[in-house]
Formats: C-alpha cells, sequence, structure tokens
C-alpha cells in the first residue's frame, strides 16, 4: 500500500466525519455556522483542513502495514463516527418534533438546554459512563479467564497444537 493509493480512500473517509459533523456543528449554533458559511475564506478553510487530514490519514495509513497501530486508527475513527452519528440522530430528533410539533419542539428543546446545564446531568452521565467502562471491563476479564480455562483443559487432554 503506498502514499499515493491511499489518497482517495482517506478524502472518503475524511469528507464522511466532515460531513457527519455538520448537523451537530449547525446545533451548536445556527446563526455563527450560516455566517461562516457565506463567507469564502472559511471554505478554503474547510478545504485545507480536510485536504490535511487526508494527507495525514494517508500518510499514517501506508506507514502503518498491518500492524497493530493500524488496527487502534480504525477503532479510532469508527468511535468518532459513531459518535458523531449518534449526536447527528439526536439533533434530527429535535429537528423532527419542530416540525410536526412546534410548541412541544420548543418546549422539550427548552427542557433538553436547561437540563445539560445541570450539574447533575453531568454527575449522572459521568456515572454512567464509568460504570458501562467497569462492566466492560470486567466482561474482558471473564473472557480471558474462560479462555485460559479452555486451554488449559485442552493442554490437559493432549491437545497442545491447539494452544496457538
Amino acid at each position: 500500500m503506498t502514499f499515493v493509493s491511499q489518497l482517495l480512500p482517506c478524502l472518503v473517509l475524511t469528507l464522511i466525519q466532515f460531513a457527519a459533523a455538520l448537523p451537530w456543528l449547525w446545533a451548536l449554533d445556527a446563526v455563527a455556522v450560516q455566517k461562516l458559511v457565506r463567507r469564502p475564506a472559511t471554505w478554503l478553510n474547510v478545504i485545507g483542513a480536510i485536504l490535511g487530514v487526508t494527507l495525514l490519514g494517508a500518510f499514517l495509513l501506508s506507514y502503518q502495514r498491518g500492524s497493530n497501530l493500524l488496527d487502534l486508527f480504525g477503532r479510532l475513527y469508527g468511535s468518532v463516527l459513531h459518535l458523531q452519528l449518534s449526536v447527528d440522530l439526536f439533533v434530527a430528533l429535535f429537528v423532527v418534533i419542530l416540525v410536526f410539533w412546534p410548541k412541544g419542539g420548543t418546549v422539550a428543546l427548552a427542557a433538553f438546554r436547561e437540563g445539560v446545564r445541570q450539574p447533575m446531568f453531568w454527575l449522572i452521565g459521568l456515572a454512567a459512563v464509568l460504570h458501562v467502562r467497569r462492566r466492560l471491563q470486567d466482561d474482558e476479564a471473564d473472557l480471558l479467564r474462560r479462555d485460559d480455562a479452555r486451554r488449559a483443559g485442552l493442554r490437559r487432554a493432549g491437545g497442545e497444537h491447539l494452544d496457538q
């Protein structure tokens, strides 16, 4: 895999990430985004950033042939894309509610914004993230213990060649 052969896939992946970022950027501050979109300098900055990330991605992919770090890059890309798409769907939910039920959507949006401002929201969210992380670590440890026990059973049964 050469640097040049990685340019097109990296450009496509970068454009996908950029497109996934647009809805939540618009949701953060629609007025500022509309002002920025009308300026040509903004488009030059966006194109430059997309090309820069594409070149960096192509360099990293061509340099890390078949390594574990390449697997990490893929997981990182996928997790960022997954997070962006989750936020995009959340934004789309409010847009749909506002289109079909303007008064109820306005109340829902105001309640959400007020809820996000509360420290208890962030405390509960942090507790949930830590709990899920702990459960994943426990599940991974259980899987490793089961795998070790299975391998030990195979060794006792004379299957040393299956230990690979």
